[in-house]
């Protein structure tokens, strides 16, 4: 009879703090979406901040890079074989 009272109060116990946690959550979940967004975006627009100037540079310098071996690459006829192909005028 002991453990059966024992095992119903550990139950009961149980499901007490169960429903108690249940409701602390459900009831302080929006606020915790709320903060865990805030902090997200101001860590995001922080960094954003941050990175800003450094990025800026970085784009305009390897956009110079690029046109520069565009242009290298356009002309350079090294190690590469070059056709003679002779055409015949076409009357119109």
């Amino acid at each position: 009879m002991l453990g059966d009272l024992n095992s119903l109060f550990k139950t009961s116990s149980v499901l007490l703090l169960g429903v108690v946690f249940i409701y602390f959550f459900f009831r302080f979940l929006p606020f915790l979406l709320v903060l865990g967004l805030a902090v997200y975006a101001f860590f995001k627009i922080r960094g954003r901040i941050k990175n800003w100037g450094e990025e800026k540079q970085f784009n305009e310098n390897l956009e110079k890079k690029e046109e520069e071996e565009d242009l290298m690459k356009k002309f350079d006829f090294t190690n590469k074989e070059v056709i003679d192909v002779e055409y015949h005028e076409v009357k119109k």
